[in-house]
């Protein structure tokens, strides 16, 4: 974490999503309304007040954010600038705008009236406004700090060091020296060592060795051109693989967005980069049972959608979903309807039972709240395979409340 997103509440809510001081919260104009996500400081008290009528199904922004170009960061950093202080100091008390937060589902895709396409290609200068402004920030480290990031700089020696060593020195020159392309090379470096590399903590995969972090940080340097570096999506899409395949949970799940991504919507038709939703779900079940209570949850999200609500809807409930009741458009809410023409074919059936396993998890486990809140819903109503339980809707309404109290909101 850079010293510019720790200071930066805009960017903390980017970068961590619902963080100690920074949490998502929930706004309603009114009782039965079906609300908004956001993010901001923590509120001085904050009440369950989501609809017990509605599962909320929207994606995590916090960890979505690479796939997007960071022309929208860089513009969230520049509005903000008079935030932008040392840790410990006072934070702008108004959430980023909730256009930001928008999230989409399982098939993310541009809205065609917009001339403006969701993932433009990065330029590779968006990330300069932002340097330019950590620059001006003092680059507070103190001694003994420094003296270990000279000692990784002089194990790494140029890349021919242990692969940790090498690490740290790239994420150091990056975060704290903004030396991208730098950082990009040694990377690159710990991502594709040769077999016989000796050095700890590296995995075997495809007949070389990675260091999977490395893997990571480069794929996404790459998914966003950041500090100059090349943009290369095709080949970010496989280096996120990779990563993931040495057992980087990160990776994984940036792996699963990019496949639930619309067709051809980051490259075009011969990008390289598939579209498989199914694979995407492994990916998830795979982070739900290493304990990501994020994938648990966004697994249970595309679970639950169905095929009657558009990909940008954040909300939907058991009885539209099954098709028992026609869809409510409430104020200040955008309209939910699918559009065959806009939509493309929803591939992912319904499946309740499962979701409930999943969100049971992730509120247990990974004290994920909206996770505790989808679980009332789904008890208050019942929905296919779970039938209404009081009982259970009111403990689950109560852990969603626990969880408030605890965290300060969604």
């Amino acid at each position: 974490m850079s010293q510019l997103e720790d200071s930066n509440p805009t960017v903390a809510s980017f970068t961590k999503g619902c963080g100690v001081g920074w949490v998502c919260y929930v706004t309603h104009s009114n009782g039965k309304g079906s609300g908004t996500v956001g993010s901001g400081p923590l509120p001085s008290k904050t009440k369950h007040q989501q609809s017990s009528d509605y599962y909320t199904i929207h994606v995590h922004w916090h960890r979505q954010f690479a796939l997007r170009t960071v022309t929208l960061l860089q513009q969230q950093y520049l509005n903000n600038r008079a935030t932008i202080t040392l840790m410990g100091a006072s934070q702008s008390s108004s959430p980023p705008p909730d256009s930001s937060h928008r999230n989409t589902e399982s098939t993310n895709d541009a809205d065609p009236s917009s001339s403006t396409p969701l993932y433009p290609t990065p330029t590779g200068h968006e990330y300069d406004a932002l340097d330019k402004i950590a620059a001006e920030l003092p680059n507070v480290i103190d001694d003994e700090s420094r003296q270990q990031v000279e000692d990784y700089k002089q194990a790494c020696d140029d890349g021919r060091g242990p692969l940790v060593a090498c690490f740290a020195t790239g994420e150091y020159l990056s975060l704290f020296e903004r030396q991208h392309r730098a950082a990009a090379e040694l990377y690159e470096n710990v991502c594709f060592r040769p077999k016989n590399d000796k050095s700890p903590n590296g995995v075997l995969i495809d007949h070389t060795i990675a260091y999977p972090a490395g893997c990571f940080n480069l794929a996404k340097m790459l998914m966003t051109g950041k500090g100059g570096v090349p943009a290369d999506r095709a080949r970010a899409y496989q280096l996120f693989d990779r990563a993931c395949r040495g057992k980087h949970g990160g990776a994984c799940y940036l792996q699963a967005q990019i496949l639930c991504t619309r067709p051809d919507a980051l490259g075009g038709p011969h990008s390289g980069i598939p579209h498989d939703p199914v694979k995407a779900m492994a990916l998830y079940q795979d982070n739900c049972d290493d304990g990501d209570s994020i994938s648990c949850y966004t697994l249970a999200a595309m679970l639950l959608r169905g095929d009657k609500v558009n990909k940008t809807a954040d909300n939907v409930s058991p009885q539209e979903a099954r098709g028992l009741a026609p869809l409510v458009q409430r104020e200040h809410e955008p309209d939910r309807t699918r559009e065959p023409a806009r939509d493309v074919p929803y591939v992912v059936p319904r499946n309740p039972a499962r979701a409930r396993d999943l969100l049971h998890q992730a509120c247990t486990t990974g004290s994920h709240v909206t996770s505790c809140h989808n679980l009332a819903v789904m008890y208050t109503h019942g929905d296919d395979g779970v039938p209404a339980d009081a009982e259970k809707a009111e403990y689950y309404k109560q852990k969603t409340q626990e969880k408030i109290d605890i965290f300060g909101g969604f």
